[in-house]
């Protein structure tokens, strides 16, 4: 991104140029070649504005999407994890939902309520829970919520009303 000084510049010379011959002739004695360089330089200052706030803005909002993307495949690959850990403790995870609201980043898992009678699992999976939630929290300091619910009391309705648009099913 060129900074607004250097936008302005360019325009400035390149207004100069189309004057130059002009302020040669004039320059003496109507002293116009001092117009001229107040005008290149408030002309070049208003393009080097616009073409600044028009570059910056744009560098802004890419950052803006680059944060987004990452921090929603950071989501995945956690929520990912959670599932991989539950698999290993032989029990079965059946689906993931993800909301990816950029204020509150939710997750849900959905396993048999068997599964969440069993404090062993309970104990364990919500440990690495509290893991991969800190890892998100270092990463972006913001707090991503991981749950798990019954199967047996999942609404798959609710959870799309309230933002969960992405859904993995397991067998």
């Amino acid at each position: 991104m060129q900074s607004e000084k250097s936008v302005g510049f360019d325009s400035f010379t390149a207004f100069i140029q189309e004057y130059k011959a002009d302020a040669k002739e004039k320059g003496a004695a109507e002293y116009y070649h001092v117009n001229v360089v107040v005008d290149a330089f408030n002309r070049g200052k208003e393009v080097g504005k616009e073409e600044g706030l028009d570059d910056y803005l744009k560098e802004v909002l890419m950052r803006k999407i680059e944060l987004f993307q990452s921090k929603a495949n950071q989501i995945y690959i956690l929520s990912r994890k959670v599932v991989g850990d539950i698999k290993e403790q032989n029990f079965t995870a059946c689906s993931l939902h993800i909301n990816v609201n950029p204020s509150r980043p939710n997750v849900v898992i959905s396993v048999p309520e068997t599964a969440l009678l069993q404090d062993k699992f309970i104990d364990s999976i919500y440990n690495n829970i509290a893991i991969y939630k800190k890892i998100y929290f270092e990463l972006f300091e913001e707090m991503l919520d991981i749950g798990l619910m019954p199967m047996e009391n999942i609404d798959f309705e609710s959870l799309k009303e309230e933002g969960y648009d992405y859904h993995e099913s397991f067998s």
